[in-house]
């Protein structure tokens, strides 16, 4: 008897198999953490390129009379490309500890994109570098073409950025499915689009990086207020940032719910059950309290401009939102793999430990050293802008030759009480376009 075929859809997963005994060199709740942790803090930036890049863009176009979308884009614009170094080196560490924990359906996934997942390292290059571009293309009032230009190369940045973010959502939405690989194989399709938790995976992603930038747009406010004595651009800076993430903190509430009825029901228990779940669904939990209670803080934020606990304060509760929601993120990757794992219980047999003490020193004391040069960098950058009178804006490190427009000199010099006609810091030069002076 002919035995019949067995439809794709119905048929077991390919998932390989790992060498036989194969094993971790620490404890896997470790990798855990520290996958949850180093996504987190790479999920501050890479929002904030995603954001930023928008806000700088926005401020290239729109035309707005009191000049404030204005200065925001020039403000983020000149941080972004120490923003987007940040965004990659802090995204290696939670691409390695994820290789480490879950390498049959990383790699598998990797294969299943193909070009699409080499295609990530080009885009990157692109806008990187289109950002420097951008910067160093001086505009002239008598050369529009210029102009024209220096927008172009911006778009290509900013398409660039998203597209990265919706190839990654992709590479995460097939990991997670290994029912779907075979179908994917099949038909030759190297993009995931057809599951159910495709389109809110990524607006989740988008709609978060409004809300991170409007926070970051607040503390820009702050920072011209307190230090520059921009009083009054400084309020209206923290307002509008404020505006922005409450408004988008709303909508990725929706959006939320949405990924959640979209995710099959087995993992989401892992969210909603701590007995299944475990200190992921806990935390992911405690996410969502933050979240609540950021919004009351972003609220008093916005009525009380030129209070700075209230903006740190609705920050510090976003902060913890997103290390609640990277580990919901990690719960619910687990509640869909684990059972694919080929364990009767957990942990599964692939996360036994085979310590090596040596490497797991070097680790942690390589570790502390990075972070520490990391804070001394940062506060020597602080304080030696605050000495300069840049109160830590680092357009003119960037380009200390004084080629890339210095926006707005006049402006900011009688803001601080200086006389322009004295000099300014090295390489300051007036800025030759009046829509940048806007």
């Amino acid at each position: 008897m002919t035995p019949q075929p067995v439809a794709l859809a119905e048929a077991p997963p390919p998932v390989p198999g790992l060498d036989a005994g194969a094993a971790m060199p620490a404890w896997w709740g470790l990798f855990s953490v520290l996958l949850v942790l180093t996504f987190a803090v790479h999920v501050v930036f890479m929002n904030l390129t995603l954001g930023g890049s928008v806000l700088l863009l926005a401020g290239r176009l729109a035309r707005n009379p009191d000049g404030l979308l204005s200065w925001l884009g020039d403000e983020v614009g000149h941080l972004l490309p120490v923003v987007v170094s940040l965004t990659i080196t802090t995204g290696v560490a939670p691409l390695l500890f994820a290789q480490v924990l879950y390498p049959q359906f990383f790699y598998a996934a990797s294969i299943l994109l193909g070009r699409f997942w080499l295609l990530i390292i080009l885009l990157l290059i692109v806008g990187f570098y289109g950002l420097y571009l951008y910067l160093r293309l001086v505009p002239a009032a008598a050369a529009p073409g210029r102009r024209l230009l220096r927008l172009a190369v911006l778009v290509v940045s900013v398409c660039s950025f998203f597209t990265v973010a919706y190839l990654f959502t992709n590479h995460a939405v097939t990991t997670v499915e290994p029912r779907r690989w075979q179908l994917l194989h099949a038909g030759h399709k190297s993009l995931h689009v057809g599951s159910r938790q495709m389109l809110p995976r990524l607006l989740h992603t988008f709609v978060g990086a409004a809300a991170v930038t409007g926070l970051f747009v607040a503390c820009l406010g702050q920072v011209a207020r307190c230090r520059r004595g921009e009083a009054e651009r400084g309020r209206r800076a923290t307002r509008a940032g404020m505006q922005v993430a409450v408004a988008a903190t709303l909508v990725q509430m929706l959006v939320g719910i949405w990924f959640l009825l979209a995710v099959d029901p087995g993992p989401r228990e892992h969210l909603y059950n701590p007995m299944a779940g475990g200190a992921g669904s806990v935390a992911w939990m405690a996410g969502i309290v933050a979240a609540v209670a950021g919004m009351w803080f972003m609220l008093r934020a916005w009525l009380e401009p030129d209070s700075l606990p209230w903006t740190l304060t609705a920050c510090g509760a976003i902060l913890l939102t997103l290390l609640g929601m990277s580990a919901g993120r990690e719960t619910l990757r687990l509640g869909y793999l684990s059972e694919f794992l080929a364990a009767e219980s957990f942990p599964p047999p692939q996360w036994k430990p085979d310590w090596q003490v040596a490497s797991l020193v070097i680790f942690v004391v390589t570790l502390a050293v990075g972070l520490a040069v990391v804070w001394l960098v940062v506060r020597w950058w602080w304080e030696s802008g605050a000495a300069s009178g840049l109160q830590g804006r680092p357009s003119d490190r960037l380009d200390p030759g004084g080629v890339t427009e210095a926006l707005s000199s006049a402006a900011r010099d009688e803001s601080r009480g200086s006389d322009p006609n004295r000099g300014g810091s090295a390489g300051h030069v007036p800025d030759p376009d009046p829509e940048s002076a806007a």
